[in-house]
């Protein structure tokens, strides 16, 4: 990736870094990094934005071990890797996220000095969240809020997502990948019971209602979009964007090596599957069973070892090898499915 270079001689004079409603997850979350080692000079800052639907995946996450990716590709919902640490989530128009930059990394691992920024500002609303698991917030025994941090050049970013309006059903089936059986040493997300805070909240109660509440209450500089981010530094975000945040090896290579189990049918007769994955590369695979089409599938497994976890080049190679399926009926849709 191309480095970033920026003027870094400004003054900060707002409290927020505008994302100008901008609700796509790659090019905020490039911001948020774009903002982190170019906008923060020596007064904090504070970034709001709200992602389309997506799952925002932890860094030393295994994507598999956290997501189910048939359930996001038939809902269009992309997976985005963050540069902090801590579980995935799931973001949509109901979800608003927080970003609290600051120079220095004195406030590391003080998750209790940035989530009282929260804290303080829904009290304003009657509620008593309290800081559980070292970086959630919780009412009562359900979670609002999940936050992880990030330090990097003398600089620290301290980020959450807040539970507002978000679609709870959504949310669960993209975050359960209960189908397969996985084996890793990646990072799994705690998942504990959630509510969203427009249940809590008296009627009438807004989104920018909360925004505006933790915003009184950050003790930041101030920044606008058109003091800070000129066309070119919008040029950087949206290079960084593609380069790193919508790139396959960013996502899904940094993915701890796992090994993965599961069951599927071919042609009506139970088959097995054994898949052993290394930095985003097939390094084993096997399948078990006593079809008629087990020669067909060591086959195609030789020609699968190598190639790298990502369902677009599975299916093209597949497809490449359309002799061998054609010759025993098979849709090379049936085949990609028993391996991802």
């Amino acid at each position: 990736m191309l480095p970033l270079q920026r003027d870094t001689g400004i003054m900060l004079h707002h409290k927020a870094v505008d994302n100008q409603e901008n609700h796509n997850p790659h090019l905020n979350l490039a911001l948020e990094e774009f903002a982190l080692h170019y906008l923060v000079q020596e007064e904090p800052l504070l970034l709001f934005y709200i992602n389309d639907r997506s799952v925002i995946l932890g860094r030393n996450q295994n994507v598999l071990e956290e997501v189910d990716l048939g359930y996001l590709a038939a809902h269009g919902i992309p997976v985005v890797r963050r540069l902090s640490g801590g579980g995935a989530v799931y973001h949509d128009s109901g979800n608003l996220n927080f970003s609290m930059m600051m120079p220095g990394q004195g406030r590391l691992h003080d998750f209790a000095y940035f989530t009282s920024v929260v804290v303080k500002a829904l009290n304003e609303f009657g509620l008593q969240p309290e800081l559980r698991n070292r970086s959630s917030l919780f009412f009562g025994s359900r979670k609002i809020s999940g936050n992880a941090q990030y330090a990097t050049r003398g600089r620290l970013i301290h980020h959450g997502t807040l539970l507002f309006d978000t679609d709870l059903e959504a949310m669960l089936r993209a975050l359960n990948p209960g189908h397969v059986e996985i084996e890793s040493r990646a990072v799994q997300s705690v998942r504990s019971s959630v509510v969203n805070l427009r249940e809590l909240l008296a009627a009438g109660t807004t989104l920018a209602d909360v925004r505006e509440a933790i915003a009184r209450h950050w003790e930041g500089g101030i920044l606008t979009t058109d003091d800070a981010l000129s066309p070119a530094d919008w040029d950087a975000v949206r290079q960084l964007a593609d380069e790193r945040y919508r790139s396959w090896e960013w996502t899904f290579g940094r993915s701890p090596r796992f090994a993965m189990t599961r069951q599927g049918l071919l042609n009506a007769n139970p088959v097995g599957v054994t898949l052993t994955v290394d930095r985003g590369q097939i390094t084993a695979l096997e399948f078990a069973g006593a079809g008629p089409d087990m020669d067909l599938l060591q086959q195609l497994a030789q020609i699968l070892i190598g190639l790298r976890f990502d369902p677009p080049v599975l299916r093209a190679a597949i497809v490449e090898a359309q002799d061998l399926s054609m010759e025993a009926g098979i849709n090379p849709e049936t085949i990609l499915s028993l391996v991802c």
